[in-house]
């Protein structure tokens, strides 16, 4: 099988304190600046449908859970409710039950917020 050549060239300009970090990444990775950024873009064009990892949803989605747990049992002690087992459960049920979809709202504001600072 023969191997392609790279032929292309793909470049930014970027301030020396951004470069700075670039070269510090690559190196942490034990790769020059230029093969860290043709990983990294080669790997986004492969990851283009989920630019989250499964690990990262999962983590997205706990904290989800637990800030949900943490507002209601915060509210309902702030509200003098009686903070039962029973309503422990419940309130730990919900969390679980929405932590999906709430995950899956932050990441979509964050991902928004990113691509609005790219443009700026």
């Amino acid at each position: 099988m023969k191997r392609q050549r790279r032929t292309r060239t793909v470049g930014c300009k970027v301030k020396e304190s951004e470069y700075t970090q670039i070269e510090s990444l690559a190196a942490r990775s034990g790769r020059q600046a230029g093969e860290w950024c043709r990983e990294l873009i080669l790997d986004a064009i492969q990851n283009t449908s989920n630019p989250v990892s499964f690990v990262e949803q999962a983590v997205f989605e706990e904290l989800a859970a637990l800030r949900g747990i943490v507002s209601s049992v915060i509210y309902d002690l702030a509200t003098d409710s009686s903070l039962s087992v029973e309503r422990m459960n419940q309130i730990i049920a919900h969390a679980d039950q929405t932590k999906f979809e709430r995950a899956t709202q932050i990441i979509s504001q964050l991902l928004q917020r990113q691509s609005e600072t790219r443009h700026e």
